[in-house]
């Protein structure tokens, strides 16, 4: 009967240590070569967090005014009262560029923004643009966005 020794030489294991090793060598060269080419990162797309503080304030602008013109129906009220405005921002072709939706205060000593949400965020690069143009973007100049942050709509 032949010993453990014969049944197993020791050659073959220190082979299958050689391989393993080789094969280890072999796949840290291969991750090393690829972590050492320089990979250029697509260019982040164009973004716009929209203003809906100022979009809301040109909205409640125009509802303003038509209240003005507006035929007095029964005595107004003397209580303030919230009126949710909807305020879209369109292309000059009519299509949407976002919208906002707005919930302002109104009594007869002025009108206050309570709460502004962007209900459809800007997503073509058309929109983008128009909103940039009009100055509707505050991730441009964050210091701009603060002060419009802090700004409230009295009138």
């Amino acid at each position: 009967m032949k010993s453990v020794a014969e049944q197993h030489p020791v050659k073959k294991c220190n082979d299958l240590k050689e391989i393993a090793l080789g094969t280890l060598a072999l796949a840290l060269f291969a991750l090393a070569g690829c972590s050492a080419r320089s990979v250029d990162p697509a260019p982040e797309p164009p973004r716009c967090e929209l203003n809906a503080n100022a979009v809301c304030a040109s909205a409640i602008e125009t509802y303003l005014a038509a209240e003005v013109v507006r035929p007095a129906q029964g005595e107004s009220s003397r209580t303030p009262h919230l009126v949710p405005l909807v305020a879209p921002v369109t292309l000059p072709g009519g299509e949407m560029a976002a919208e906002v939706d707005c919930y302002v205060n109104v009594d007869p000593n002025g009108s206050w923004l309570v709460y502004a949400h962007v209900a459809v965020p800007p997503k073509s690069p058309q929109s983008l643009e128009r909103l940039r143009r009009q100055n509707l973007c505050m991730d441009e100049r964050p210091e701009r966005r603060l002060a419009m942050e802090s700004m409230l709509y009295n009138h």
